[in-house]
């Protein structure tokens, strides 16, 4: 399996089950993808982004960051902040996502380090504001050797 897809699985692992969030995360289902017919409220475990190479040594370590979005979609009750359960809910993310070691279960690359940024409740689609969203950004960085030097 890719590093990508290993650290998708690996954090819909740590974030399965937490208490008063829905019990199951998706990792295939983007929030900008929905359809009608999709259970809310939803947790996802989506790519933030492309990984991000940030050492360019000629060796066969390759140091890169991989952002993942943990995103809570909710119908939007037509609050314009969030409430105590959904400031618990980002607050218990990000404590079950900042743990040492960052990331176990990843064995195509060696996770060292996250960095873990709360995102600002936003309405889905902008237009329309059927959804209410928040999470969490976790920035996953790792090494990995290199398969051509």
């Amino acid at each position: 399996m890719s590093v990508w897809g290993e650290i998708l699985a690996a954090v819909k692992t740590r974030v399965t089950g937490l208490s008063g969030l829905p019990a199951t995360p998706v990792t295939r289902e983007d929030p900008r993808l929905m359809q009608s017919d999709t259970t809310l409220p939803l947790l996802a475990v989506v790519d933030g982004g492309p990984e991000r190479p940030i050492d360019f040594a000629f060796t066969k370590i390759v140091w890169e960051q991989y952002p993942v979005l943990v995103l809570w979609v909710k119908v939007n009750d037509r609050a314009n902040a969030l409430v105590t359960a959904e400031l618990d809910g980002r607050q218990l993310i990000m404590d079950t996502l900042d743990q040492r070691p960052p990331l176990s279960g990843v064995t195509a690359a060696t996770v060292t380090d996250v960095d873990l940024e709360p995102l600002d409740l936003f309405d889905y689609p902008p237009n329309n504001a059927v959804y209410k969203v928040f999470g969490v950004r976790a920035i996953y960085t790792a090494y990995r050797t290199r398969l051509n030097p």
